[in-house]
């Protein structure tokens, strides 16, 4: 391990998961991870390109490099050069030398594009036709984490994440992921972690060997049209226990490695899926809001990814939609005021 590496993984470890293992603390403002998870597009950034980010304080950014998975004996595709940012590498890099040079924390958190269905589909219902193409998928996915660890190595990346959402793929491939594991640690000297969906996070076997439990973080909660703020607080109690004995009983922290409401109807209701035409920005800052005094104050919850932020987000007209960007609508200043606190 190079030194200057080592030295900062020994500070962000300290910064975050220190002060969460202390249960007999009652409440921590310091070390969360404050961050926002920034769209991937196809357009070259430069500098001036993440001034959308100022005033949100947000202390980490996470990028979300693409593999394009076909269901042949291809695999994985990674590096993809037709686009940029999104999928390749010197897009990736350009953005992690900008987020670092700001004085942002970097999250690489890797997401497949099934492109042998349906737009859309869901990764977490990954399942190949034929033992030709899980064996592609198996080495191909391997080289794709292989090749992202190093590369987030050589910048001196945070944390990174081995998968996104694979519920089924993790479920039918146990003894495989004892392997990537090794593989990454192999190349990679920085936090890592597992973006598990929220009703599958108790499935990941591995957490011991991570440093942090991460979970994409879409409960459900009420179907009241406006999130109602104090029926959103109840219903995330039983909730919040659940997590809480489960970070307990792991000894890690809890990381949200992505969260997130759109300006619409019922949005905290099943909160992955659209729920109404209707743009409702109320409703958002509402369950953002119920989201943060349930867990930025608890010692055991090391903080989230508000998602999604785009670069080209930032005019005034981009307020009237019901997409799950907050920018220009009141869920930013929502976020903005409790990163604040917890910065």
């Amino acid at each position: 391990m190079r030194p200057l590496i080592a030295l900062r993984t020994i500070i962000v470890w300290c910064i975050i998961c220190f002060p969460f293992l202390l249960i007999a603390q009652e409440e921590s403002r310091a070390g969360k991870i404050n961050g926002v998870s920034i769209w991937s597009d196809s357009t070259s950034r430069t500098v001036e390109d993440f001034n959308f980010l100022e005033g949100s304080n947000a202390s980490w950014v996470a990028f979300h490099p693409l593999g394009l998975v076909n269901d042949s004996e291809v695999g994985v595709e990674f590096d993809y050069t037709r686009t940029w940012e999104c999928s390749s590498f010197d897009g990736l890099a350009n953005n992690i030398r900008i987020s670092k040079e700001l004085g942002y924390m970097v999250f690489i958190k890797p997401h497949l594009l099934l492109k042998y269905t349906t737009s859309g589909a869901w990764v977490g219902d990954l399942k190949l036709s034929n033992n030709s193409s899980e064996n592609a998928f198996r080495e191909t996915y391997l080289n794709y984490i292989i090749e992202l660890a190093k590369l987030c190595d050589s910048l001196e990346v945070e944390m990174l994440s081995l998968g996104t959402e694979m519920t089924k793929f993790v479920e039918d491939n146990p003894g495989y992921w004892q392997e990537l594991i090794d593989s990454t640690t192999a190349n990679y000297n920085g936090l890592i972690t597992f973006s598990a969906n929220f009703d599958a996070y108790q499935k990941y076997f591995y957490w011991d060997q991570m440093d942090i439990i991460g979970i994409d973080a879409y409960f459900t909660l009420n179907k009241s049209e406006n999130a109602d703020l104090n029926a959103c607080r109840e219903d995330w109690i039983p909730i919040a226990e659940t997590i809480e004995q489960f970070s307990k009983a792991c000894k890690k922290p809890v990381l949200f490695t992505e969260y997130g409401y759109m300006s619409a109807d019922k949005c905290a209701y099943r909160p992955f899926e659209q729920q109404s035409a209707n743009v409702n920005v109320v409703a958002q800052a509402n369950a953002y809001r119920a989201l943060f005094d349930t867990f930025w104050h608890e010692p055991w919850f090391g903080g989230g990814f508000s998602w999604i932020w785009g670069y080209d987000n930032t005019l005034p007209e981009n307020y009237d939609n019901v997409g799950y960007s907050p920018q220009n609508k009141p869920a930013q200043n929502i976020i903005s005021k409790y990163y604040k606190i917890y910065r």
